[in-house]
């Protein structure tokens, strides 16, 4: 199904705006008291110096426009209204075991499934749900690996666009982190020695304070998201509880295939280009890898029980699971709670 959404309301833009404004204002001030004054003094040194920060500053700012960009208009991933997810009603499959064969020949294999057993339904668009599908009500549409509705880009974050919102955060972690940095030194000795206007020491202050705040805040953010991505979870599974403790803070997606399969997942298959705002993760966002230590450790499968998720394995699960042509191992989950729309 398109993703459809509305999202251009005047409730909706105004975050973004706030967002673009944040961005301009610190970008600006710091050029005007910072950059210009060194680019344009008559000392060598200082010159050399304020050439490179700008350098520096201009090409982080660039990867943070061009990753908030992509975020807020990649479409993050919808069901396809087509065969298997397409269906009258929510009676039409009752497949107690989340595998269903449709009349095409296509075979679905499903670990998240209701506690009868049947195929998560949407009411709202009328389609099956994959795994890790969720229904968004501010875009009004199921979203492909939902990891949550980020109101600051007015999009959701899925799928097609985890990777541009995760780049997104780390920029502008980085370009916040360079400029605090850069203007610390100015602000401690230019402004208690040199003579300079109100106005001119004011706003040196008031760039270097919000920077650092909106540092602080930034860091705790990213470092979040890469402790989840690291884990295979998305911030709805997090909040849903959708894993296993495993005692002493220990967590345990049932998507976890390991920490370098859980970064491609998300940063793209090739390491070399992890940083860069393309290399995007392979697959369609309608089928997942279950992780082996879901099916295979006594205390995981346990737990799994406790929280009514039954876990079965075939007696070739390891060969399944370490074929690289296999995209959706043997265990097959059933008795999961449907997730919140």
């Amino acid at each position: 199904m398109a993703f459809r959404c509305d999202r251009w309301t005047l409730i909706n833009v105004l975050p973004v705006g706030f967002v673009w404004v944040i961005l301009g204002t610190i970008w600006s001030l710091y050029s005007l008291l910072h950059l210009l004054p060194q680019i344009t003094s008559e000392k060598p040194d200082i010159k050399q110096n304020g050439i490179i920060e700008a350098i520096v500053c201009n090409s982080l700012t660039f990867m943070v426009v061009t990753c908030l960009v992509l975020a807020m208009f990649t479409d993050p991933g919808s069901v396809p209204d087509a065969p298997p997810w397409q269906a009258q009603n929510e009676e039409d499959d009752k497949t107690s075991t989340g595998k269903n064969q449709t009349g095409t020949g296509t075979q679905v294999v499903q670990h998240e499934t209701k506690l009868s057993g049947a195929r998560r339904w949407c009411k709202n668009c009328s389609l099956y749900k994959p795994d890790r599908c969720h229904h968004c009500r501010v875009c009004k549409s199921c979203i492909l690996k939902m990891d949550h509705h980020c109101p600051w880009i007015a999009n959701c974050i899925g799928f097609n666009n985890h990777k541009y919102f995760l780049l997104l955060v780390f920029y502008a972690l980085v370009n916040l982190a360079f400029i605090s940095f850069t203007l610390c030194y100015e602000t401690v000795s230019l402004v208690y020695v040199v003579e300079m206007t109100f106005w001119r020491r004011f706003f040196l202050v008031f760039v270097t304070t919000f920077s650092l705040i909106m540092g602080m805040l930034l860091k705790c953010f990213f470092l979040l998201h890469l402790w989840l991505t690291s884990r295979g979870m998305t911030t709805i599974e997090f909040c849903e509880k959708r894993h296993v403790h495993l005692g002493s803070g220990g967590r345990l997606s049932l998507y976890d295939v390991g920490l370098y399969k859980n970064l491609q997942s998300v940063l793209g298959p090739n390491p070399l280009f992890w940083l860069m705002p393309f290399n995007l993760p392979e697959g369609d966002g309608l089928e997942f890898r279950v992780g082996a230590k879901s099916a295979t450790e006594p205390l995981v499968d346990m737990a799994l029980r406790n929280q009514g998720i039954t876990v079965r394995t075939s007696n070739n699960y390891e060969n399944e699971v370490d074929s690289p042509t296999t995209r959706n191992p043997a265990p097959e989950v059933t008795g999961q709670p449907a997730a919140a729309d």
